[in-house]
């Protein structure tokens, strides 16, 4: 599994953290991710591409 820790819920690095994680060939944790819509909308688009999500 891979963690990712973000720091001060910042909204780029909520981003970079759902695209680092389709990349991903392990599930991955993401720490303090940012529920702003625009970060909501990304994770919706990665579940549309077959992520599973998980709040």
């Amino acid at each position: 599994m891979i963690e990712l820790d973000i720091n001060a819920s910042d909204k780029s690095l909520s981003h970079r953290a759902v695209i680092f994680s389709l990349l991903a060939q392990k599930p991955c944790f993401v720490r303090n991710f940012l529920m702003g819509e625009d970060c909501l909308s990304s994770l919706e688009i990665a579940q549309n591409l077959g992520a599973k999500v998980e709040n």
